[in-house]
């Protein structure tokens, strides 16, 4: 899986602020994790990983709409950052969106065959 270069560029209190909502997310600890997710790409919009993250955490609390803008967004910031195309290609798998699956597979076997 590709990895995202974006964290080293994030400052270090958007870095911490991802680090504190992956832990609340490992803790089950939903609706901390989203503020500390948001907080780190209010400081730094350019944060593909912690996009990510957000999505991850708004698909578990069943805001898909949300989820998936957090999702694209992270694409846009880094177009080489498989894990947002994963989620994505899920959803469309999800919502039977056919052509929109085939876009996104075909978007990561381009970047990882």
């Amino acid at each position: 899986m590709t990895l995202s270069a974006t964290p080293y560029k994030a400052p270090s209190d958007a870095r911490r602020a991802y680090e504190k909502g992956l832990e609340a997310e490992r803790n089950g600890k939903l609706a901390n994790a989203r503020k500390y997710f948001e907080h780190a790409v209010e400081i730094y919009p350019g944060f593909a990983n912690a996009w990510f993250q957000l999505g991850t955490v708004l698909q578990k609390e069943n805001q898909k709409d949300a989820a998936r803008t957090a999702y694209i967004q992270a694409t846009t910031i880094d177009t080489k950052f498989l894990p947002p195309y994963v989620s994505l290609a899920l959803m469309a798998y999800e919502a039977e969106n056919w052509t929109e699956v085939l876009k996104l597979t075909g978007h990561i076997v381009n970047l990882n065959p």
